[in-house]
């Protein structure tokens, strides 16, 4: 796992964890930049851990990154980033399903895509 923002940070990071190190899991921290590179994170088949605060406005327009990278087939995982955090989650995810990800896929980044 490598925290990372810009998108020169994530294909930096892609790069030299996957091409030069030849490590095969790669989990982005933050990647708020994300969507930027979608295309590199399928090829790289990383995934995103979502920062704690996982809506935010792009172009005066509500954006939610974990609904977004979801369905551009990203593997997400929602964090509490800290051990109190953890008693926010259901609101987060209750919040994602508002904005648009499916409750499927919250649970999913809730749990098993957020152990793998």
């Amino acid at each position: 796992m490598v925290s990372v923002g810009s998108v020169a940070e994530i294909e930096a990071a892609l790069e030299v964890l996957s091409d030069q190190y030849k490590v095969e899991h790669i989990v982005l921290l933050g990647a708020e930049d994300a969507r930027l590179a979608v295309e590199k994170l399928k090829a790289k088949k990383a995934g995103v851990v979502l920062p704690r605060n996982v809506m935010r406005t792009e172009k005066r327009q509500p954006y939610h990154q974990g609904d977004d990278l979801r369905r551009q087939g990203i593997p997400v995982a929602f964090q509490s980033d800290a051990e109190d955090g953890a008693r926010s989650l259901p609101t987060v995810g209750l919040y994602a399903v508002e904005r648009g990800m499916s409750a499927e896929d919250v649970l999913e980044a809730m749990t098993i895509g957020a152990a793998k």
